[in-house]
């Protein structure tokens, strides 16, 4: 619900088309003095040092996609797949173009199928990420971002990302 101010984290088997709840937080900054990525980590990291859960993704919406949460992730050697909001700066020319608006890139048809690299404005150099244009209804398109570098096709990113 929009304004609930809650976190949550929820385990997918994608398998037996089941979800379990694994964990929340009450996002209460004033009380706790932490922000809504704070509180992310914290999620993450409960399952796997905590509970020791094996899970291979992280799937989340476009608000926790952040460089600092994207390389928290990366570091623990799980892949993400998050959109990205259509206004984010992305280079999809390998430095030879300035960054540019992810909604205002050109797919080839190619692309549109298969995804194609992109490195976020504010990543570290030499970060790069598999960026798909996925049809979320007629009227538009979402942005997704993953390092799953064996994800090549659209279909199927749409596919885990509807598990989000």
């Amino acid at each position: 619900m929009k304004g609930l101010g809650m976190v949550t984290g929820v385990s997918v088997n994608a398998v037996l088309d089941k979800l379990w709840p694994l964990d929340y937080c009450i996002y209460a900054p004033v009380g706790d003095g932490k922000s809504k990525l704070d509180h992310v980590r914290d999620l993450l990291s409960h399952p796997l040092y905590q509970k020791q859960l094996p899970f291979q993704a992280v799937l989340m919406d476009t608000g926790y996609a952040t460089r600092d949460l994207l390389l928290f992730i990366e570091s623990w050697q799980k892949v993400y797949g998050c959109p990205l909001k259509p206004h984010r700066q992305v280079d999809d020319s390998g430095g030879q173009q300035s960054y540019r608006r992810m909604d205002r890139l050109i797919w080839s048809e190619l692309e549109q199928q298969q995804g194609k690299q992109l490195k976020i404005k504010g990543v570290p150099k030499g970060y790069k990420v598999q960026g798909f244009r996925v049809a979320v209804s007629t009227h538009r398109p979402d942005f997704v971002v993953t390092n799953d570098w064996t994800s090549t096709s659209t279909g199927a990113t749409q596919q885990a990302c509807g598990f989000r």
